[in-house]
């Protein structure tokens, strides 16, 4: 019988932990719940302020960015301008040396002519 009084204060001491244990349990979820409720209520706007501001600031360096590479654009075409304008300076100061050489060419062709005048009335 002792053995039978043993047996059933150990069922009950287990019933009572695990009711313990499970109260417990509950307890802990509960409260688990409440303090990441707590969390949310104090931390969800300002990280939705955040989340929106790197948006706001993803898409911004993204324009950035093209704006940069149309400058980039821009400065090459201008830089190749820049050699176009070189070469017709160039193309221009050739040309003005052509002309200046003609113009001596007429220049010593009206004098052999004048020479030429000048020897046949001799």
């Amino acid at each position: 019988m002792t053995d039978n009084v043993k047996q059933s204060l150990q069922d009950e001491k287990k019933t009572n932990t695990t009711t313990i244990n499970s109260d417990m349990q509950v307890h802990f979820l509960n409260t688990s719940k409440k303090l990441s409720e707590g969390f949310l209520m104090i931390y969800r706007r300002p990280l939705l302020d955040v989340n929106q501001e790197i948006i706001d600031l993803t898409i911004k360096q993204e324009l950035c960015i093209k704006k940069l590479q149309l400058e980039n654009k821009k400065l090459c075409d201008f830089q190749e301008h820049l050699e176009l304008h070189n070469l017709f300076a160039a193309i221009e100061a050739c040309n003005r040396k052509l002309l200046n050489i003609k113009c001596d060419i007429k220049a010593v062709h009206e004098r052999t002519l004048k020479l030429k005048k000048k020897v046949l009335k001799f």
